[in-house]
């Protein structure tokens, strides 16, 4: 997989993991052989080979499109003889809540339109679907007996392998420095072992691909940043069958799968922690993070002092910028939210103790909301009578016309008013 660095190539690819493996793989497929794939290490070397394997095409429109396409080609590689660790074991996502089940059936509909095969799953039937979950405090479920489990670092190696039968060249052991651009499209690259003449560029380097970008010429911004994410293996369990599914609890924040005789058990962090959060290790191959037991939630849980609500609102000190007409507006039955630290009204309802800090923020629904009647009150207010909105908590810019003339701003000649409503 080593060859000498070419003069000029149709297409170069910065990065040989998951994506950029897949790119030169269908490219080929669709005769494009002039194809260039540059990796730093070893393909699949960065953070592919960390994956969890999971594969699941419950997942809005775009997304569950492209894990469609990668079910397909995942069959037809592992009925082609390729091992690339393919289970096609399914994916049974669990909802704790009546709003969860909600969105996973809308989930579901949309991925019936695409052909997803998706087997609505009451409480009293997802035990014999997954013999190791306990189902007491579930409201349901959805089973995808397509979704699978694949070996990622085999996947990776696979579709190299591929792609260079089709006529791709992949260089190891080569770091791409900067992207050189002229008259507004890539025409180089540089690398470590020298200069590429490039028609066509794919970035997929990825927690590297921001100081890429910074380098080259001119800069070009690439809003990404590397986060840790982290996953448990439990004990050897004996007697797990290959055919239990993937299991998916979003209300719990966390996944599971097989993984040999073990289980791999995993979490969708809230607040996700920032990794290297100055400069991406230039030598970062097939290795561990050290744990990090500060991100693991306490099996104990938290609780608030009552009357406050368990939502995401307590997490931040309220009351820490008000407006001179917070008073006022509480003591008219004000229920309020923060945002940037300003507390806000969002709408006004009596009857409800004030505990301070203003009413409790309500709960978010698939259904009615609670408080749509007091806000289809306060619109038909505003729209036939008059309405008066505080905007303390909005910035305010004062432009002088002298100022826009200095700096030739284009004034049109319009007049714009902010409604709240």
């Amino acid at each position: 997989m080593q060859e000498a660095l070419p003069k000029a190539c149709r297409v170069v690819i910065c990065g040989a993991g998951i994506i950029g493996n897949s790119i030169a793989y269908h490219l080929v497929r669709r005769g494009w052989t002039d194809v260039l794939v540059l990796e730093k290490g070893r393909v699949g070397c960065g953070a592919s080979w960390r994956s969890s394997n999971m594969v699941g095409q419950l997942s809005p429109t775009v997304e569950g499109i492209t894990a469609r396409s990668s079910v397909l080609l995942y069959q037809q590689l592992h009925e082609s003889g390729h091992d690339i660790g393919w289970n096609q074991c399914g994916s049974l996502y669990v909802a704790r809540t009546q709003k969860r089940m909600v969105s996973l059936l809308r989930l579901a509909a949309e991925a019936k339109a695409r052909g997803v095969e998706c087997i609505v799953q009451q409480p009293r039937a997802l035990k014999s679907c997954h013999p190791y979950i306990r189902t007491e405090d579930l409201a349901g479920g959805v089973f995808v007996p397509s979704d699978g489990i694949v070996n990622s670092m085999a996947l990776c190696q696979t579709l190299a392998m591929l792609a260079e039968e089709g006529g791709a060249k992949y260089i190891e052991r080569c770091s791409v420095h900067a992207v050189v651009a002229e008259n507004g499209s890539v025409a180089a690259v540089d690398t470590s072992l020298g200069r590429v003449q490039c028609e066509n560029f794919v970035l997929a380097g990825g927690m590297w691909s921001r100081e890429l970008a910074q380098a080259s010429q001119p800069k070009f911004a690439v809003p990404i940043h590397a986060a840790k994410q982290s996953y448990g293996i439990t004990q050897p369990v004996e007697g797990i069958p290959e055919s239990v599914p993937v299991l998916r609890d979003y209300d719990g924040r966390m996944y599971c799968h097989k993984h040999g005789n073990s289980f791999l058990v995993g979490g969708y962090e809230e607040t996700a922690k920032p990794l290297f959060t100055y400069d991406v290790p230039d030598k970062f191959e097939f290795l561990r993070l050290a744990p990090d037991y500060t991100q693991y939630k306490e099996a104990v849980g938290r609780r608030c002092i009552p009357p406050h609500p368990l939502q995401s609102e307590w997490r931040t000190a309220r009351s820490l910028r008000c407006s001179p007409l917070f008073p006022i507006l509480e003591e008219h039955g004000a229920v309020t939210g923060e945002r940037m630290g300003f507390e806000r009204a969002l709408y006004f309802q009596h009857g409800i103790p004030i505990s301070g800090v203003g009413r409790p923020t309500p709960d978010s629904s698939f259904g009615c909301p609670d408080w749509l009647d007091n806000v289809r009150e306060e619109y038909t207010a505003c729209r036939e009578r008059v309405g008066v909105s505080d905007m303390s908590s909005f910035s305010k810019f004062y432009l002088e016309v002298s100022v826009l003339f200095h700096f030739k701003w284009r004034v049109p000649n319009v007049h714009e008013k902010h409604h709240s409503m």
